[in-house]
């Protein structure tokens, strides 16, 4: 009984050695695959971000991101599709205009940056009011771009072409422009489909009758506003983009009584140069138009102001002394007559931009240099002409009583005489009438 029984007892225990030794060899194996899942894993990611460095070479914000392995990319068949959806959307477009060496040559050779800097274009006033890239770039909405060549894709897509990508490479892209110019004059048409308004005041200005003239110089909207970092232009700001093209204007305005206090003193009261010529619509002293609203419309505003005035002691009277004044009469029936001749208005006599005071010895109505003024239009004028000029000045009593007497009592005399001259013909007609009726009398 007991051989047996200690047979039945090692039964059990040999069972237990094999499921011990079975259940070892499970976690072994797992263990085994566990490793290998995670090799594979590392394999996979390296192999996959070597081949996307020439995407994470910039970030969004245009900051060098971290070099990737020097090792090649595996090459892709270039029957890898390119992704269903289109990235070239708002926030994805800085992808590819992130890169600091994205750049376009135009058709003259020359090359230009594409980069767009993330800070800049965040603090653009497009930005701020949520407006998508896709509404001035119409041609990129499609995906690829419009007019793209058709292994274009190459550029930015490598890895879908077969072409390892260069760490240092410069993606160029061909531009369908001739030049700078031909690139911003193109650019600038695709503001008018949002402000639509200011192209009707556009089409009257100076700039846009240059252009039509064949003069490219001549600024349009990316010049004033520039492309990307869009900012409006206050009164502060706008004499120093009008510089970039009138740099003679804005020195001379600088150094005028005008400018000096804006620069200086950021005086809000005096006149800016959209306030005499007009954002959009901007007109010159050349144009017939601007010299015949000049003293109503473009000095008078100011001039005319009491509240504006009474801060620096400046008579409101301007105005009403020059409409009174031969100029003034004369410049009612046009700036410029059918024979050719300016009348004169405020910036003959004054200056456009380098307005002075009468006190300052350089100002064109200094006492000295009046003659010079004058001779602009009476080329014969001597010393003593201009004393015949009352200026601005009111006739009074004490400075001029002569022609105060005249005009305080002109139109009385006036008045007078002629009652006298109605009197006369009255009594006349009575007297013509008596003698005719005596007549038959006489017979």
């Amino acid at each position: 009984m007991f051989p047996g029984t200690r047979r039945q007892m090692l039964i059990p225990l040999r069972q237990l050695c094999v499921e011990t030794m079975r259940i070892n060899s499970l976690i072994v194996r797992s263990f085994v695959l566990i490793f290998i899942i995670f090799t594979a894993l590392v394999l996979l990611t390296s192999m996959n971000t070597t081949s996307v460095s020439a995407h994470a070479r910039f970030d969004l914000t245009g900051t060098p991101a971290p070099q990737a392995s020097a090792t090649p990319p595996p090459q892709v068949s270039s029957a890898t599709p390119l992704p269903d959806s289109n990235p070239h959307i708002n926030g994805v477009c800085l992808g590819c205009h992130g890169k600091i060496k994205m750049q376009g040559r135009l058709a003259n050779g020359e090359l230009i940056t594409l980069n767009i800097k993330m800070l800049t274009d965040q603090s653009s006033f497009h930005t701020q009011k949520g407006v998508s890239c896709t509404i001035c770039h119409q041609d990129q909405v499609n995906y690829p771009h419009k007019g793209s060549a058709d292994d274009s894709c190459a550029t930015c897509h490598p890895q879908s072409v077969d072409i390892a990508p260069d760490s240092e490479e410069t993606f160029t892209f061909i531009l369908p422009f001739k030049d700078t110019r031909d690139l911003a004059i193109s650019l600038s048409i695709a503001c008018q489909k949002c402000h639509g308004d200011k192209f009707e005041q556009v089409k009257n200005s100076s700039h846009t009758k240059l252009l039509a003239e064949g003069n490219t110089a001549t600024p349009v909207c990316v010049d004033c506003h520039t492309g990307h970092d869009i900012v409006t232009v206050d009164r502060q700001t706008v004499s120093k983009v009008c510089q970039k093209c009138h740099m003679t204007e804005y020195t001379a305005y600088k150094a005028s009584i005008h400018g000096s206090a804006l620069e200086k003193e950021s005086n809000q009261d005096v006149p800016t140069c959209s306030d005499c010529h007009g954002s959009h619509d901007v007109k010159g002293p050349s144009d017939n138009s601007f010299r015949q609203t000049a003293a109503t419309e473009i000095c008078g505003k100011c001039h005319t102001n009491k509240a504006i005035m009474d801060k620096y002691g400046i008579s409101t009277n301007v105005l009403t002394t020059y409409m009174d004044d031969v100029h003034g009469r004369t410049s009612l029936l046009g700036g410029i007559d059918k024979s050719g001749i300016v009348k004169a208005t405020c910036y003959d006599c004054h200056g456009t931009h380098d307005i002075l005071t009468p006190s300052n010895p350089y100002s064109k109505v200094y006492p000295e240099n009046l003659q010079k003024t004058c001779q602009q239009c009476h080329k014969d004028a001597n010393i003593t002409f201009p004393e015949a000029w009352l200026s601005h000045k009111t006739p009074s009593m004490n400075s001029m009583p002569a022609l105060f007497l005249t005009n305080r009592y002109a139109l009385d005399m006036v008045g007078i005489i002629a009652g006298l001259i109605v009197l006369f013909i009255l009594l006349d007609v009575r007297r013509q009438l008596s003698m005719k009726a005596r007549e038959p009398e006489n017979e």
